[in-house]
């Protein structure tokens, strides 16, 4: 069996010497000097924006949209292609989200979206998501908040080495460090923002303060983390990663669409829209003995939680993708010869199916 995934993270002898120091210290939580340090780090390598270390991304999330200070049951644009984290947030922040589509070659919402959704009615604020790890383009949205006067909280859970942080105190981005991602502490997340009253707030949030809960990262996840963001190791991980995505896209069917991305990105799953339906697609691949799927599913126009939420224009693209998108196996334990069997018997899957249409 060829595996979806297989995360890497720092094995025991690489966490010993942070395990170490936590011994030495005597303090478990409550932002001990390995949380600190993690927030300093991740605050050099995000153009110095505070940062505050979080338990994870979905409650980072909730206490940035929280830390807004939003009416209640305020309308907040989210893509209707997301993992349904990034939904339940909104909701357990007391607000509401309204589903928007996503552009059909970077998958995400944008702008522009944005835009065509705020002639529907009141959007109280913006939630982009950083699609599969793949950076927003922060520019542009620091032009729609400053333009509009709505804040902005990215939802980059899988792009903490490649989304910057902006330098607008209206827009704040969200990053996870789950196991999955690039850079992994098990469970955890970082919160980044220039507005110093802002991070207080989430600070205050995390940690029991009024309307908040306990969201702190304890310091054994935060010396996972410091072992995974050690450059030799983050290092071979992102050149391993690489490799992996070239020959994908050496190898993959001709009339296999990926995602646009730009030109520095972390790679840490691999997407690809299909010409036949995603099922046949991961049906076919599993008689093959390699395991894939839909990253994401089901979407949050498919859950039963979601159906309250407006929808002010269609999701024709979202749909395309839900009918189309699979998830190849992506992990530092694929050959050249997996990548190759499994970019052959996808064009075989889609001959076939085609020829029988």
């Amino acid at each position: 069996m060829i595996r979806l995934l297989i995360p890497a993270m720092p094995s025991a002898a690489d966490l010993l010497p942070f395990l170490e120091r936590i011994d030495a210290n005597a303090m478990y939580t409550n932002r001990g000097p390995l949380v600190w340090e993690l927030e300093q780090l991740a605050a050099e390598r995000f153009a110095f924006a505070p940062c505050v270390a979080v338990a994870n991304a979905t409650l980072g999330l909730e206490a940035s949209l929280k830390a807004l200070n939003l009416r209640a049951g305020a309308n907040v644009l989210v893509p209707a292609m997301t993992f349904r984290a990034t939904g339940l947030a909104v909701f357990n922040a007391g607000l509401m989200p309204v589903l928007a589509d996503v552009n059909p070659d970077t998958w995400q919402l944008t702008p522009a979206i944005a835009r065509e959704c705020l002639q529907w009615g009141p959007i109280d604020a913006f939630m982009p998501v950083a699609t599969f790890g793949a950076p927003l383009d922060l520019a542009k949205w620091e032009e729609l908040s400053a333009k509009t006067g709505r804040p902005v909280v990215i939802d980059a859970a899988g792009a903490f080495t490649v989304q910057r942080s902006s330098e607008s105190p209206t827009v704040h981005t969200v990053y996870s460090l789950h196991a999955t991602k690039h850079v992994g502490a098990g469970e955890g997340g970082i919160v980044a923002s220039v507005n110093q009253r802002f991070i207080a707030r989430v600070r205050e949030l995390i940690a029991f303060g009024e309307g908040g809960t306990n969201a702190k990262l304890s310091e054994y996840h935060a010396a996972v983390a410091l072992a995974s963001l050690r450059p030799g190791f983050l290092l071979r991980k992102s050149i391993s990663a690489e490799s992996t995505h070239r020959h994908y896209m050496r190898a993959l069917p001709w009339n296999c669409r990926v995602q646009w991305t730009p030109a520095r990105s972390n790679h840490h799953m691999f997407n690809v829209q299909t010409p036949i339906g995603a099922g046949a697609v991961i049906e076919g691949l599993a008689r093959s003995q390699i395991e894939a799927r839909q990253w994401y599913r089901p979407f949050l126009d498919e859950l039963r939680q979601f159906e309250p939420c407006p929808q002010p224009i269609g999701l024709d693209v979202t749909q395309t993708l839900r009918s189309r998108l699979v998830s190849l196996p992506f992990h530092g334990g694929l050959t050249h010869a997996d990548i190759g069997t499994i970019c052959n018997t996808l064009a075989s899957i889609i001959g076939t199916v085609a020829i029988h249409t």
